[in-house]
Formats: C-alpha cells, structure tokens, sequence
C-alpha cells in the first residue's frame, strides 16, 4: 500500500476502536505532552508528582469506550431492592456474608454493595478489599473499590496510591484508577501506567489511555507514544492513536502510518479503519 492510498483511506475513516465507536463531548484542552525517553520513570518518583489535586473527573461525560467489564459494574432490576434496603453501616457484615454463605449471589449484590461503600466510605472499603483478595482475588474487589473511588474522586485515589506498599494489591489499584483517569485525564492515568511492571495487564491499558487522549488531542498523543523504545509496544500505541484520531485528522492519522508504523500487523490494523 503507497502512502497515496494511506492517506485516502485515512481521509476517509470514521473513528473505530475495537469495534466501537468513539464519541467524546469533552472540550479539548491543551496539554503538555510528557517526555517519554523510553526509559521507565520510579514509582516513588511518579508518586511524588501527585501532590498536586489531579482534576476531578466531569459528571456525566459521555463513556463510549469502556475499559474491562470489571471497572464498570451496574446491577440489575433484581438485586436493586436488596442493595438500597442495607444501611451503609451494616454493608461489610452483609459482605461477609455474601463471601462465607453465598458467593454465587455476588455478582448480583455483593458489586452492588461495595460500589455503594466505596463511593461513601473509599478508605474503609479499600481497606475491607485488600484483606478480602487475599483469599478471594476472583472478586477483583480491590478493582471494583479503586474504580468506584476514581469516578468520584480521582485525586483522593490517586493519593491513596501513596499509602499502599508495593506489590500486586497496588499495581491492581493503581491500574484501576489508571482506567477511569484514563478517559478524562490522561497525563494522570499514563503517570500512573508506566510504574506498573511490564506485562500484557500494562500494555492493555496504555493502549486504552493513548486512544482515548487521541480522540482529544490526537498530535500529543501521537508525539508521546513514539517515545516508546520497545518497536512492537510503540507501533501497537500508534495503531490505536491513529484508529481514534482518524475520523477528525486523517490526513495527520495516514502520514503517522506512512511514515512511523512499520510494516506488518499493526501498520494494517491501522489502515483499515
């Protein structure tokens, strides 16, 4: 394919991630973009930048690209009445009792429940959840508490990071608050991306992070996943930037697959949108 029939295709793309459409009704504000050398920055370095209030994510800005299902937890019709009948006191008792008589009903209640505690009482519950995914790490719950606590509060949960040793309990919260920042602050969420140990977990969510700063601002996001040193890292944060910014600039998205996606899987992921 020449770069004459990139840019044409590229002109013409609509916006695709993943097969869902992006649509973003945030105002574009300019951001500086983070120097990425390709060398990973100290999680106790990234930490100390966070003393300043990280924005507060906006009220009802529309999510057409939802990360892992896990972030995003609505329950159903049935489990409503039994939800709002518990008082916010007695929710870890009832937790408890979901965890030792019936986990099957968790999916149904015991989301619901702790979605309502964290956003009310977030320490507490993220202090309830790092004990119970000792011996229940199937729940995600400390997924569940972080994602909640950064919808309402993104600075509080990113401060809370600061709190928690090192290990799985803080890459887990840490990439769950990385997910919600990711769709409205994404200086915040990359910040927090790259102090998580390289593995596919972390690559999932850059990815998710750089399609969603493109569709904003599709030049910064550009310009920062090409600091990327791994080649195959680097081209699959490209692919995704292009695919997202191709509806507004595609003339810009066909140039960056051109000239800075090599050829192979993802230089065509990327053309085809």
């Amino acid at each position: 394919m020449t770069a004459k029939d990139l840019l044409i295709v590229g002109v013409l793309a609509t916006p695709l991630l993943f097969g869902v459409g992006l649509q973003i009704h945030l105002p574009v504000q300019s951001e500086e973009v983070p120097a990425f050398s390709g060398s990973v920055k100290g999680k106790e370095e990234v930490r100390n930048e966070f003393k300043a209030p990280a924005p507060v994510l906006e009220n009802g800005a529309q999510r057409a690209f939802r990360a892992p299902a896990v972030f995003a937890k609505g329950g159903d019709s049935s489990a409503l009445s039994e939800v709002e009948g518990v008082e916010l006191s007695n929710i870890p008792m009832r937790l408890n009792a979901l965890l030792e008589q019936s986990k099957d009903a968790w999916p149904r209640v015991g989301e619901d429940l702790l979605a309502r505690w964290a956003r009310r009482d977030p320490q507490t519950a993220l202090d309830w959840a790092q004990n119970v995914s000792r011996t229940n790490p199937e729940l995600s719950v400390l997924e569940q508490v972080s994602a909640s606590w950064a919808e309402t509060d993104l600075a509080a949960a990113v401060g809370a990071l600061g709190q928690m040793e090192e290990g799985p309990a803080r890459d887990a919260v840490a990439r769950s608050v990385a997910y919600e920042a990711g769709r409205d602050d994404s200086l915040t969420a990359l910040k927090l991306a790259i102090t998580l140990p390289p593995d596919s977990a972390r690559d999932d969510l850059l990815e998710f992070v750089i399609s969603q700063w493109a569709g904003k601002n599709g030049e910064a996001a550009t310009e920062w996943a090409k600091g990327f040193a791994d080649s195959s890292l680097r081209s699959r944060l490209l692919a995704a930037a292009v695919m997202a910014r191709a509806g507004h600039d595609g003339e810009a998205a066909a140039a960056t697959v051109a000239a800075d996606i090599p050829a192979g899987v993802e230089q065509n992921r990327a053309a085809l949108v």
